[in-house]
């Protein structure tokens, strides 16, 4: 979950400071055994985690993935701003 956590850090502060990241392929190759590692746990997670291995889905294009994970955080937490966050981005009111 911290791992995820910091990647998610690099690729929002380099989106923020208009800097290149990876091209979308590069992107998935290199998150991808990550997401599936983190998958494996989904039974232990909490909401913060969900929202965590939600957005890696959102930085690979899988914003439906990331949505259901969202709401899985949810109901763990129906409270949790990053899963709220998340909720809003992909499905605006």
């Amino acid at each position: 979950s911290q791992l995820a956590d910091n990647i998610n850090r690099l690729f929002y502060v380099a989106k923020k400071d208009n800097k290149p990241t990876f091209q979308p392929e590069e992107r998935k190759y290199l998150l991808d055994k990550l997401i599936k590692k983190f998958e494996c746990y989904l039974n232990q997670l909490d909401a913060t985690d969900f929202s965590r291995l939600a957005w890696l889905y959102l930085h690979v294009g899988n914003d439906r993935r990331a949505l259901e994970l969202a709401h899985e955080g949810l109901s763990v937490d129906q409270n949790n701003t990053y899963c709220m966050k998340i909720k809003e981005r992909i499905e605006p009111v």
